[in-house]
Parts: structure tokens; C-alpha cells; sequence
């Protein structure tokens, strides 16, 4: 292989790696936007339920003014 074509090849495969990379990406943060709307949609239903604004935000893991914030979005606060 000449030195033109090896530096085209790491070209190549460093084209392929970072596409791969930046779609795992992309998947990773389509996941993380479930995840969160699962998360909100189940926090929404322990507040309908009577549960604490502090104790949903404590077993979902946010802060309780993203609980406020949720229901306030959901015509709930």
C-alpha cells in the first residue's frame, strides 16, 4: 500500500468510527428522552395518587422544582 492509500484507508475508518459514534449518540440521547417522558408521565400519576412533591422528586431522582415544573406543563400545578 502506498502512503497515499494508507492515509485515505485512516481516513476511512476514522469516518466510519466517528459516524458510529455519533449515531450511538443520537440513540443514546432518543433513550434518555423516553426515559425522561416515562419518568414524567409516572410522576405525574404518584402526585395524582397524593404522593409528595418531595418524595416523587426523591424516587425519581429530579428536583422537586422539575416535579412543580411537570405539573405546571401538564395544567396539573
Amino acid at each position: 500500500m502506498t502512503a497515499t492509500a494508507d492515509a485515505e484507508a485512516r481516513r476511512a475508518e476514522a469516518a466510519r468510527a466517528l459516524e458510529q459514534a455519533g449515531q450511538r449518540r443520537a440513540d443514546a440521547e432518543t433513550a434518555v428522552q423516553e426515559a425522561t417522558e416515562h419518568l414524567r408521565q409516572a410522576v405525574l400519576a404518584a402526585r395524582a395518587a397524593g404522593i409528595s412533591v418531595r418524595r416523587c422528586a426523591e424516587l425519581g431522582g429530579v428536583a422537586p422544582s422539575t416535579v412543580t415544573s411537570w405539573e405546571a406543563r401538564a395544567g396539573l400545578g
